[in-house]
């Protein structure tokens, strides 16, 4: 997240440019960021769980089964995580000043 802010600064000066405020843009991140975090953990435990399936079928590795529980908690956990990790760039989008960019951009 915090290359695709650096990559999308003229973007952010635009906006605010035409009168988008700091909380807009910093929603704008944010959303994305817990976009993305969403369809990471589901596409992970999609994953997961087909690995674990598949593992499942032998039973001499060992491996101990999983709940629905463990499951909800880890997609829980990805969301909060990649919600957490985009209030950073969504804190630095807003500290661009559109007068300096369009200036050296």
């Amino acid at each position: 997240m915090s290359i695709a802010v650096l990559e999308r600064t003229g973007e952010f000066a635009v906006l605010k440019a035409v009168g988008w405020r700091g909380r807009h843009i910093t929603g704008l991140v944010l959303t994305e960021s817990l976009i993305l975090s969403v369809v990471g953990s589901l596409l992970g435990l999609t994953l997961g769980y087909g690995a674990s399936v598949a593992v499942g079928r032998y039973p001499r590795l060992g491996v101990p089964a999983s709940g629905e529980l463990l499951l909800f908690a880890s997609a829980l956990l990805a969301v909060l995580v990649g919600t957490v990790g985009g209030l950073y760039p969504a804190v630095r989008a807003n500290r661009f000043a559109p007068a300096e960019i369009f200036r050296h951009g």
